[in-house]
């Protein structure tokens, strides 16, 4: 999944993003990789979001993470 470049991830992609990883890894652990460098900031809303039991259950599908990004996480 590629995201076009947002000045800020707000709730409706979080939840877009859970959806996305949900329908993706199909219930298997799975390694993730996380492209940030399109991602300037995230909002309060959208890091509640992943944060609650819908975001920790699509996280809980990894078996491994990893991110990356382009410049110093701020």
């Amino acid at each position: 999944m590629t995201s076009s470049p947002l000045p800020s991830t707000r709730i409706a992609d979080a939840r877009e993003d859970v959806e996305a990883l949900t329908k993706l890894v199909q219930g298997r652990p799975c390694p993730i990789l996380i492209d940030l460098r399109s991602i300037q900031s995230v909002d309060r809303d959208a890091r509640t979001y992943f944060g609650r039991p819908e975001g920790r259950e699509a996280r809980g599908k990894a078996r491994a993470a990893g991110a990356c990004h382009g410049a110093p996480i701020r």
